[in-house]
């Protein structure tokens, strides 16, 4: 690249750039920078010409990038993060009056238990912001660095290289049963839960298989009875069957609160797991992004779960 192209190329179109990269999308990168599609297909025209490559090619709906533009993208983000660090003053959050859409990835019982929370706390201080949340996935990570994603909460199956990252709590696993379960009474003993028929769940992405083998001990491999891809069609079958599950404490606590179903502490020691959330480095400073990490905090903290002594009851707090 010659100084006079150099010289042409501005923190716009570098901008420009990355958002296509990002959305693989024309108009949508339009909206994220609040430009016209026109403005946009003007300024990509131009990139091309100064690279002298397309770029940019489109496959059905998206516009993916050339071999090219994946060279390039990791030196453009790092230019616009320093740009921003460095020249552009942080700009401010006012959560009443912002209408910024966060995407977040987190495990499905992090749904079921932080979601009502987290909508209703925006819905009061927050009315115009937006959610998008998914599973978490094998490509949550690299959602997270190529800027897709905002936050990831839940306990990742890889070590998270180069993420920031804040533990929420420590979990562990208990029992669900029916709670007019025929064979299961105040307490469940370690013979009584490996007699029963289980439903286990395998949740990609996250960290849960590197957990579970530590339940070798519970010995209950051939009594499982249904085998699921998330926790959420666990609660239901339990309370309508007389299937037994292992799922997280917090969970438990939650599936119980409804009254159809019971939690216990486990008949052998629980292994032990972080949830944290994560975020990309370049979200660090990033007013919006530290928002929304303190008010999952904010609502993790006021709902814990107590622990207790094997096969009891579990306790919320």
């Amino acid at each position: 690249m010659g100084s006079d192209t150099l010289d042409s190329i501005s923190l716009r179109l570098l901008r420009l750039f990355e958002a296509i990269h990002r959305t693989r999308s024309i108009s949508q990168a339009a909206d994220a920078l609040r430009t016209s599609q026109p403005s946009v297909s003007v300024s990509l025209n131009r990139l091309r010409q100064l690279f002298g490559d397309p770029l940019f090619v489109r496959v059905g709906s998206r516009m993916e990038p050339t071999p090219r533009a994946d060279e390039l993208i990791v030196g453009v983000r790092s230019m616009l993060v320093i740009a921003g660090d460095h020249f552009v003053g942080r700009a401010p959050f006012d959560p009443a009056r912002s209408d910024r859409r966060f995407t977040l990835h987190m495990a499905d019982p992090g749904e079921t238990i932080l979601m009502p929370r987290l909508v209703d706390r925006i819905a009061r201080v927050a009315p115009e912001v937006r959610l998008r949340v998914r599973g978490i996935g094998d490509d949550s990570q690299a959602m997270l660095a190529n800027g897709e994603v905002d936050l990831v909460i839940g306990y990742l199956s890889r070590e998270a290289e180069g993420l920031r990252q804040r533990k929420l709590h420590d979990e562990r696993y208990v029992c669900i049963a029916r709670a007019d379960h025929p064979r299961i009474g105040e307490t469940l003993g370690l013979e009584r839960f490996r007699s029963e028929s289980h439903i286990v769940a395998a949740i990609a992405g996250t960290g849960h298989s590197h957990v579970e083998p530590g339940f070798g001990q519970l010995k209950i491999e051939g009594t499982v009875a249904l085998e699921l891809s998330s926790y959420f069609a666990v609660g239901t079958t339990v309370a309508q069957t007389e299937l037994i599950a292992v799922v997280p404490a917090r969970l438990g606590a939650e599936l119980a609160a409804q009254g159809n179903i019971r939690a216990f502490e486990l008949p052998v020691e629980s292994p032990v797991y972080p949830v944290r959330q994560y975020w990309h480095p370049r979200s660090d400073h990033d007013a919006g992004n530290r928002w929304i990490r303190d008010l999952v905090v904010s609502l993790v903290n006021a709902h814990p779960v107590a622990g207790g002594r094997r096969g009891a009851p579990v306790r919320s707090s």
